[in-house]
């Protein structure tokens, strides 16, 4: 999907211009609105989900494989994004605080929108090595949004409690998500493999 290798292109090069020196507000901005893109576009990428795609992705066919690089990509530049705004000086209340928790509420709206979606398409992801990746996943991304807050809310103390709450939302969303795939056919069977043959190697 051309949309959406355009918008990760677009959020690593704003990350990458940035990330040598303190952030501005503006530079944040960008970034999370660069983010917000990603979203937008694994949305598409993941409406287009279907049961031919989702057995296919395997070899690299469908939709899946546009999914799988949107979520690697959110979760890099989300931790480049907590990285370059290490030495950035926090701001008092004002516009530019403002701009900057629009840009974050906005893009983790979305992005728990794909989420919405991606749960709704479990059943169509079967393939017993997609579902359980998606599981991963949700737990790395998870991990990076919680470094993304902590880093928003040194950046802007004033608002740390609705970055916070924003985020709640969200790890709530990827619960949900690994719940469903967790009861999906394949990813019991993929995990039932796993112990069966972790228990050959206890034995030998």
């Amino acid at each position: 999907m051309l949309f959406l290798r355009h918008a990760v292109a677009t959020a690593l090069a704003l990350l990458s211009v940035s990330a040598s020196a303190a952030q501005s507000p503006a530079d944040v901005v960008g970034a999370l609105d660069a983010l917000t893109s990603v979203s937008l576009s694994l949305q598409t990428a993941a409406n287009n989900i279907n049961e031919l795609s989702g057995a296919t992705g395997i070899i690299g066919a469908g939709a899946f494989p546009d999914v799988s690089e949107g979520i690697e990509r959110t979760i890099h530049s989300a931790n480049e994004l907590a990285s370059a705004n290490r030495d950035t000086q926090p701001l008092p209340a004002s516009p530019d605080a403002t701009k900057i928790v629009n840009a974050y509420t906005k893009f983790l709206d979305e992005h728990r929108k794909f989420w919405i979606i991606l749960t709704g398409k479990s059943g169509a992801l079967t393939n017993l090595l997609i579902g359980p990746p998606i599981i991963v996943y949700s737990k790395q991304l998870a991990q990076a949004i919680d470094i993304l807050v902590f880093s928003l809310s040194d950046m802007v103390p004033s608002e740390a409690d609705n970055l916070q709450a924003k985020a709640t939302e969200l790890y709530s969303t990827l619960r949900d998500a690994e719940e469903q795939y967790s009861r999906n056919p394949a990813t019991i069977i993929a995990n039932g493999a796993l112990v069966r043959r972790h228990a050959r190697d206890i034995a030998v």
